[in-house]
């Protein structure tokens, strides 16, 4: 009998000796996965997209186009007001925004520039009106 717990404890001691080593390995699998998830993080950032911690200069950017309204190449119906609704920098030079007046609504793709008095410069290069 006492043969008997002897052996049964031996067997449960190598058991958590299995299992400890298990948990080594699944440990060790985990944080190569977490490393390659986080390397391909990095590697998915857009290269054509704008810095988003650039957020002060982008605000700026977005709010003197924001007074801009006769940049918008529609013009308003129905006694509408044109206003721009999203406008995301995706270059230090390009922007796309989208505007609507409620009834008819477009996409543009503006380049624009700084110039030497603090002044942003827009410049229309595509529409699409659907």
């Amino acid at each position: 009998m006492i043969r008997t717990i002897l052996i049964l404890f031996i067997l449960s001691l190598s058991g958590c000796k299995n299992k400890t080593e298990s948990l080594e390995v699944v440990d060790r699998n985990m944080k190569a996965e977490n490393d390659s998830l986080r390397k391909k993080i990095e590697d998915d950032k857009s290269y054509w997209f704008f810095n988003k911690m650039e957020s002060q200069k982008n605000t700026i950017i977005e709010d003197s186009l924001r007074q801009r309204v006769e940049l918008i190449p529609l013009k308003p119906t129905l006694g509408g007001k044109m206003e721009f609704g999203k406008i995301e920098i995706i270059s230090e030079n390009w922007l796309i925004a989208d505007y609507s007046d409620g009834h008819v609504e477009g996409t543009s793709i503006w380049k624009y520039k700084v110039v030497e008095n603090g002044k942003i410069e827009f410049f229309l290069l595509n529409s699409v009106e659907p």
